[in-house]
């Protein structure tokens, strides 16, 4: 899946890094370091059958990929969180195998730049 930081927010963190792209490679080294551990809790957590544990892991990610401005991840996690939160996990398993290609996508985001 095609995975990229949204034009504003680019701008915002390359400034914030001082104009150049390293700081925003650092951020995403970042994301692609934690949010395999996230989608792992949040597939282990379906297995339990615990609510909490599925909900947290998918609203945390969420928040990391709208505050990196990775727009195409963000607005399919807000949807699946919409859901986990009212306690529907239903989706879950076909959602688990695109977060892992989203994570390709940031993958091969980050190497482009």
């Amino acid at each position: 899946m095609e995975v990229k930081i949204s034009p504003e927010k680019y701008d915002e963190l390359r400034d914030l890094g001082g104009g150049d792209n390293e700081f925003i490679k650092d951020l995403l080294a970042k994301f692609m370091e934690n949010s395999p551990r996230l989608i792992e809790q949040a597939q282990s957590g379906l297995a339990a059958n615990d609510p909490k544990k599925i909900e947290y892991a998918i609203h945390t990610l969420k928040g990391s990929a709208l505050s990196l401005g990775l727009t195409s991840m963000a607005e399919f996690l807000v949807e699946l969180n919409k859901k986990t939160k009212a306690a529907d996990f239903s989706t879950l398993p076909d959602a688990l195998p695109k977060l892992h290609a989203f994570m390709e996508g940031v993958k091969k985001y980050s190497e482009s730049l």
